[in-house]
This record gives C-alpha cells, sequence and structure tokens, in this order.
C-alpha cells in the first residue's frame, strides 16, 4: 500500500470517529447480484470472505470494502479468511487500519491462515478457529531487487531484523504470548491446529462459523 493511499485511509478512519450510525448509508453498487457494502441500512452484521494471498491490491480492496460498512454503521463485520499469506508490509498496514474501525471486528480462520496472513488475522476483537483450521509460521524474508553488492546485502539483512523485531512484537501484544514463544514459532517454521492456536491465544475458541441463510457473505475477496 503506497504512502498517500494509507494516509488516505488513515484521515477516513479519523473521519469515522464521529458516531457511525448517524451517517447517511452510502449506496455502493453489489458485486456478482449481492448487495453492495454501502446497502446495509439496519443490519447488525455482516459477513466478508478473504480467500487470497496478502498483496497490496487484496488489501486495498478489503479495507476500500470495509470502510463502506464503517461509513453505514453497521456495527459487526465477520471476516473469514483462509490466505497462503505473501507480503509483510501489506498485512501491518491493514492490521493497523483494520483496528482502527468504528465496528467490531470478528476474525474466522476457515483453512489455513499462514505467514503475513496470520498478522491480518489477528486484527480481530474476537479470533476463532474451525475445528480443522491451521496457523503456519515463517520468518520474514525479502526478495532482493537484482544483484547484491556488500553494501545492499548488508541493508537488507538490516530490513529483516527490523522487521522480525516488529513481527514479533505484534504478535506476542496481539495474544500475550512470551516474545521468546513467538520467535521460537518463527525460527521452527511451526504449523499449529486449531487447538494449539488457543493454547497459545491466538484465538478464544474453537468452533464453526454459522452464518443466517438471510444474511448471506455480502463480499468474497479471492
Amino acid at each position: 500500500m503506497s504512502p498517500a493511499r494509507i494516509a488516505a485511509c488513515l484521515l477516513a478512519c479519523a473521519a469515522l470517529a464521529v458516531p457511525a450510525r448517524a451517517q447517511a448509508p452510502e449506496a455502493t453498487p453489489g458485486v456478482g447480484g449481492a448487495p453492495g457494502a454501502g446497502e446495509t441500512p439496519g443490519v447488525e452484521r455482516v459477513y466478508v470472505l478473504f480467500q487470497a494471498p496478502v498483496t497490496e491490491a487484496s488489501v486495498n480492496e478489503l479495507i476500500d470494502d470495509l470502510l463502506k460498512y464503517a461509513r453505514s454503521g453497521v456495527p459487526e463485520v465477520d471476516l473469514l479468511m483462509a490466505t497462503p499469506g505473501g507480503e509483510l508490509t501489506q498485512a501491518v498496514t491493514a492490521f493497523h487500519i483494520l483496528r482502527a474501525q468504528p465496528f467490531k471486528l470478528v476474525t474466522w480462520n476457515v483453512g489455513e491462515v499462514a505467514s503475513a496472513g496470520v498478522v491480518l488475522f489477528l486484527a480481530g476483537e474476537e479470533r476463532y478457529a474451525a475445528p480443522h483450521a491451521t496457523f503456519a509460521f515463517h520468518e520474514p524474508d525479502f526478495a532482493p531487487d537484482g544483484r547484491l553488492d556488500e553494501a545492499a546485502a548488508g541493508a537488507t539483512l538490516e530490513r529483516l531484523k527490523i522487521a522480525r523485531t516488529g513481527l514479533v512484537g505484534l504478535i506476542a501484544d496481539a495474544t500475550g504470548m512470551a516474545a521468546s514463544d513467538v520467535d521460537g514459532l518463527l525460527r521452527s517454521g511451526a504449523t499449529l491446529d486449531a487447538e494449539s492456536a488457543l493454547a497459545r491465544h491466538l484465538v478464544s475458541a474453537v468452533r464453526e462459523p454459522a452464518i443466517p441463510a438471510d444474511n448471506p457473505v455480502r463480499k468474497a475477496i479471492h
């Protein structure tokens, strides 16, 4: 996500400090025949499926959609996730923007949430995992641009160290895990099942999501 886009999103979050329910719903065309994100007057809870890698495009689409729900005054958004991960910087940006929203965000792991996807998942005020869901961890990595000389290699290594320190701190703060435990998950490339994730406070319960028949998934991001 570009610096200009981050600034725009943060300004939008600040504007949403005004009670959202007092604002008029914004009409937005639906996707695939489903109601648009802004067409939710009186809706208490909406569901969004995020089944995509974490990229600038997928994060932008997710944030744009959720900002529309915020403007409509929807009090709760349930984000159903299955993602192989992707760009850590995009996940960290989304984490902070999603946590700034006026609605209650509930995240669900409905398959595998891996790598940078774990950061996005941890934005939830409440977090759940389906019984056979898994969480996968690994060290931060970056693909170098072109050939590396000694100076560029040193700068890349420093960038990795900073990213790793930030990632350990974010996961530890969000879950209450000790930094040393988070460090161990990253170093070992661990994969946790739902019960192990519960023991480490990544989730508050292991259970299947239940979507009411009259309130289908409003948006699917693939």
